[in-house]
């Protein structure tokens, strides 16, 4: 009988390939290394746990909920659109073509990943870091930034579009030092008075009160914030 932790149990049985199946109560629960659920429906489902080394290619996780480690995962042409991906780190991961159409991603880590022709569209970024990713002809039409750097997108050549996204003023304070910033807002939509004021601001604060600034919004925080407020620290 189908219960949320069969493919667990399956698992543990030895089973690797889950190719093409819909989960159980659409419910995927568990720790898993080298296992291939590519094709899988995950659609509304709720994903959480630790995975090293899967396939997710062409994956549908569309409206699903996203929470825990993903180190070394192919998510090649995957959907990923109106998810809720929160929570999460993901290390080394291929998003090669894959889709964030109205993805809400909040808590986040992407380190060493590749996002080649990603959509990300009207998808909203908070507190989320990027840390040496690869971005090429990423599309980010009316996306939102909040608290999260856009440095790795301001260089040329990394994104198509970018008209009508939001960046906050927290957003444009973590990437002041970046030399394309004040481009990446021009085309944002951003009016030319505004993106000369703010990144003047935001470069002429005192690293440390910028710290302090940034970090005073997680001073409280319990056990679920934990691993994010670790990075700003």
């Amino acid at each position: 009988m189908s219960n949320d932790r069969e493919f667990w149990e399956r698992y543990r049985r030895g089973e690797r390939r889950f190719r093409y199946e819909r989960a159980p109560e659409r419910k995927l629960f568990g720790t898993y290394e080298g296992s291939d659920f590519s094709g899988m429906d995950l659609r509304r489902s709720e994903i959480v746990g630790r995975f090293s080394r899967c396939a997710f290619v062409s994956t549908c996780f569309q409206s699903a909920l996203l929470r825990g480690s993903f180190s070394e995962c192919d998510f090649t042409s995957c959907n990923l659109d109106r998810a809720e991906i929160s929570n999460v780190s993901f290390g080394g991961s291929d998003f090669t073509k894959a889709s964030f159409v109205e993805a809400r991603i909040t808590f986040a880590n992407f380190r060493a990943c590749l996002f080649h022709e990603t959509r990300m569209t009207r998808a909203v970024f908070e507190r989320v870091r990027f840390d040496s990713i690869t971005p090429r002809r990423v599309s980010i039409d009316a996306s939102i930034f909040v608290d999260t750097s856009v440095e790795p997108f301001c260089t040329p050549g990394t994104t198509e579009g970018g008209g009508s996204s939001v960046v906050d003023w927290r957003s444009i304070c973590r990437s002041s030092r970046t030399p394309q910033l004040e481009s990446f807002l021009l085309k944002s939509g951003m009016a030319e008075v505004f993106v000369r004021y703010l990144c003047d601001c935001a470069r002429a604060l005192d690293p440390d009160m910028m710290f302090k600034l940034m970090r005073s919004t997680f001073i409280s925080y319990g056990e679920p914030g934990i691993e994010f407020a670790s990075f700003i620290e």
